[in-house]
Parts: structure tokens; C-alpha cells; sequence
């Protein structure tokens, strides 16, 4: 339950940080020979009991020794990560000047890198202790620990995390500072002629449930005849699959928020359907891919939460944009109300493009991004100065890792 807080006046919270003052004063005139004494030998233990303990488990020949070397290393392993990792990382130990205990730089044997637990642990936990929301010790994105987090059915299995949080922790810890919980999660697109919108808006609203509230369905007229022919499904000529598309989102949307769905189209007929359970998000975000100006953008425009187009240069992109805006006034819709975003493929060295997109290379050209970290992150000024609210990297097999390392390295932090 929410607990009262205090309200402080800006006199008594200066009084209280000279307080917090004198006691750092305090402390950190008290540093000395014994605490170095102190974390030398706490090393010299760690160290100790792990070599004893590897040794036992590769030399010992009765299972006393195979129990004695797991304590032994368990006891070392908690050293090591507690007492000596913990605490060197806080900059417990920086006065000493010693740079294998240097706080900025140490390094330890766990799953979890060093930076790492440095963001995670020193800075969020430490800067937002105990919020919802903020500080990712809570629960470590795996656990539901409060109620003021919201509930879904995926939290049921509360116990289980627990227990495989608890044996598997160091893996617990190296993951929950990816925040994978606030990932979303979806298709850019699925093809309206593929699945029955019922059928498809039932598969969703399930994966709603599992991902607790994170699918976005991206949906898309198709394009690609030669999957059509091996699925043996019919491909009709673009202003029919356009027309089945506008009739798809209709029918997903209605399935995804109304008790009872009733329509009836050239294409999709529903009776008294239902979808249930609804999903966790009150408006399952539906998005719509593609750029025809007089139906693809019309229908983004009348039924889609966002809409996503790929490997357009930021002129095309702009004009797009435009002409959507133009089909929002026409419905009296807000344009603001749609998320607009595009597709970019992204090669940073010479041959990545061809390698990537083969005999289309040139086609998409005009949407990767390319050449060096500034040229990339003016391209990508270029699209949000046309509109885009998301650019989304389109990688292709095969994936350039090292190319998608250097960009959130270094293009990422230059976007601010």
C-alpha cells in the first residue's frame, strides 16, 4: 500500500544533506591500513578457496571431496561477487588509487559485464530505490513484487520464476538490465491474405496474453507472389488485396474490442464472432505497411494506430507522409494519432549492402543507411525532419553483426 512521505522544506532538506555531509566526512577520514588489510585479505580468500575448491572437484576420488570443492567454490563464488565485486563497483575501495580495484573499470567472473551492473545496480537502483517501474531490482524484470505493478496471467507463475531466478541468478542479473518486458513484440507485416482476419486476431490476442501486453499487429496488403504460389493461395491483382485489406483491419479491430462482432464485406463475413480472452492492452496497436496513396494510406488513415513503410528516401518518405496527412483531414481524423515510421536497412561497410540484399540491392538503396557515423545520423535527422516518429533498422541474413554493435555504439549515444 502507497505509505506517506514526508514534506520536507527546501531549509530542512539542505539540513538533512549537511547531515549526509559530516557522516561521508566521517567515514572517509576513517579509511586506512585497515581496510585495505581488510579487502587484500578478503581477495586472498576468494582466490584460495577457489583454487582448493577446482582442485577438489578434479582430484578428489570420493564424493566428500566432490561436496567439499562445490561449497568451496560457492563460498568463493559469493566472495567474489558480494564482498569484492559488489563493493569495488560502488567505489568502495577508489582511495586506494589501486587500479585492479578501481570502480570504474573492475571486472568480474559473472554473467553480468561490469557496466552492466554498474548502470543497472549503482545507477538506476541507487537513483530510483524501490520505484515501480525505475528500478530494476525489483523483481529483476522477471518477478511481480508489488501492487503497483499491474497484473497479468503471465505473473501466475510467480513461484516457478523464483525458484529458476534463484538458481540461475547471476544469468537473472546479466538479463534484466536488457528490459525485455518493455520490448515489443509483432510482424512489419503480415499479409492480409495468409490468415482469416478471425483466425488471425485470435492468434494475437493469445500472444497478447503471453508477452503480458506487448504485440503490435502489423498488417499489409501482400506483395510477394511467388509465397503466395508455394502456399497454394490465390494472388489477386493489388486493388483486390488492398480492398481485402482495408475489410481485414475492420474485422481484426471489431474481434479485438467488441464483445460481439458482426460484419459483413465483400471479402469477410462475421456472425456474432467473438475473441475471447480480449487481450491485455485495452487497443492492441494495429499498424498498417505500405505506400499506395489512394487505398494502402486511405486505409492507415481510417483504421491503423501506426503506419510503417520501407526503404524510402527521406524526400519520397516526406511526400508519403503528406498524402496520409491529407486522408486523415478527409476523415477527420488527427494525423498526430498515427505513428509513422519507416523501414531502413543499414550497411557501414563497402560490399554489406550487396551482401545483404542480393539482386534488389539498388532498388532499396535509397533507404540504408550508409557511409559514416555522422553521414548516418544526418540520414536519419533527414527522416524525422519528414515525419518519422520510429526508423526501425530492416536487417537481412546474412546479419551484420559487428555493423549493428558499431551503431548502437556509436550512432545511437550521437542521437542523444
Amino acid at each position: 500500500m502507497p505509505t506517506p512521505t514526508a514534506n520536507l522544506t527546501p531549509e530542512q532538506l539542505e539540513a538533512f544533506g549537511q547531515e549526509l555531509d559530516v557522516i561521508r566526512a566521517q567515514v572517509v577520514a576513517d579509511l586506512g591500513e585497515r581496510d585495505a588489510d581488510y579487502i587484500t585479505q578478503v581477495i586472498r580468500a576468494q582466490r584460495g578457496l577457489e583454487v582448493v575448491g577446482r582442485g577438489m572437484l578434479l582430484l578428489g576420488l570420493l564424493p566428500p571431496a566432490w561436496i567439499g570443492g562445490t561449497a568451496a567454490l560457492s563460498l568463493s563464488k559469493i566472495l567474489d561477487n558480494m564482498e569484492i565485486g559488489h563493493n569495488v563497483m560502488h567505489g568502495q575501495y577508489d582511495w586506494m588509487k589501486d587500479p585492479r580495484l578501481n570502480g570504474k573499470t573492475f571486472e568480474w567472473d559473472t554473467a553480468c559485464p561490469g557496466d552492466q551492473w554498474r548502470h543497472s545496480h549503482n545507477y538506476m537502483h541507487h537513483t530510483h530505490t524501490n520505484i515501480v517501474g525505475k528500478d530494476r531490482d525489483i523483481g529483476y524484470g522477471i518477478l511481480r513484487m508489488s501492487e503497483d505493478q499491474p497484473w497479468h496471467p503471465y505473473y501466475l507463475g510467480n513461484p516457478l520464476y523464483a525458484a529458476l531466478l534463484a538458481i540461475f541468478f547471476q544469468y537473472g542479473v546479466a538479463l534484466h538490465d536488457l528490459e525485455t518486458e518493455r520490448v515489443a513484440c509483432g510482424s512489419l507485416v503480415y499479409s492480409v491474405g495468409y490468415r482469416h482476419p478471425a483466425v488471425l486476431a485470435n492468434a494475437m490476442a493469445t500472444l497478447d496474453h503471453l508477452s503480458g501486453g506487448r504485440i503490435v499487429l502489423g498488417l499489409g496488403g501482400g506483395w510477394h507472389q511467388g509465397e503466395y504460389d508455394a502456399y497454394g493461395i490465390p494472388f489477386p491483382p493489388v486493388p483486390v488485396r488492398l480492398r481485402m485489406l482495408d475489410e481485414g483491419i475492420q474485422c481484426i479491430r471489431a474481434l479485438l474490442t467488441e464483445d460481439v462482432a458482426n460484419f459483413d464485406g465483400e471479402f469477410f463475413h462475421l456472425r456474432d464472432a467473438r475473441c475471447e480472452p480480449k487481450p491485455v492492452q485495452e487497443r492492441l496497436p494495429l499498424w498498417i505497411g505500405g505506400a499506395g496513396e489512394k487505398l494502402t494510406l486511405r486505409t492507415a488513415a481510417r483504421h491503423a494506430d501506426g503506419w510503417n513503410v520501407p526503404f524510402l528516401a527521406p524526400d519520397t518518405y516526406r511526400h508519403k507522409v503528406q498524402v496520409l496527412h491529407h486522408h486523415c483531414d478527409a476523415v477527420g481524423r488527427d494525423p498526430a494519432t498515427i505513428t509513422k515510421s519507416v523501414n531502413l536497412g543499414l550497411a557501414l561497410r563497402q560490399g554489406d549492402l550487396e551482401a545483404q540484399f542480393g539482386n534488389i540491392a539498388e532498388f532499396v538503396k535509397p533507404g540504408v543507411l550508409m557511409g559514416s557515423v555522422q553521414e548516418v545520423v544526418d540520414r536519419i535527422g533527414e527522416y524525422t525532419d519528414a515525419g518519422a516518429e520510429w526508423v526501425i533498422l530492416a536487417m537481412r541474413a546474412p546479419f551484420d553483426v559487428d555493423g549493428l554493435d558499431r551503431f548502437a555504439a556509436e550512432v545511437l549515444p550521437a542521437l542523444g
